[in-house]
């Protein structure tokens, strides 16, 4: 049984998208520390790691996966 797993590869590359765009963004932190002195940035980085990680959309890596599995499962069953 082959599964489409175009889905779960557009999450994957989404994700990718979004954790470099944070990289960035915190790289900008991380240069704006090092120009100013100011240890305050930290947290501010700390706070980005955060968001970020309540930002991403694990469920979809289960879900897009077990749609397609449900779906060639519903095309063998009509089959029968």
């Amino acid at each position: 049984m082959k599964v489409d797993v175009q889905p779960t590869v557009e999450v994957i590359e989404k994700m990718v998208s979004y954790i470099r765009d944070e990289a960035d963004r915190i790289q900008r932190i991380s240069v704006s520390m090092q120009r100013t002195g100011d240890i305050s940035y930290a947290a501010e980085v700390v706070n980005e790691i955060q968001n970020m990680f309540m930002n991403f959309r694990l469920d979809l890596l289960i879900t897009k996966p077990i749609r397609a599995y449900q779906g060639e499962i519903d095309k063998l069953l009509e089959g029968e």
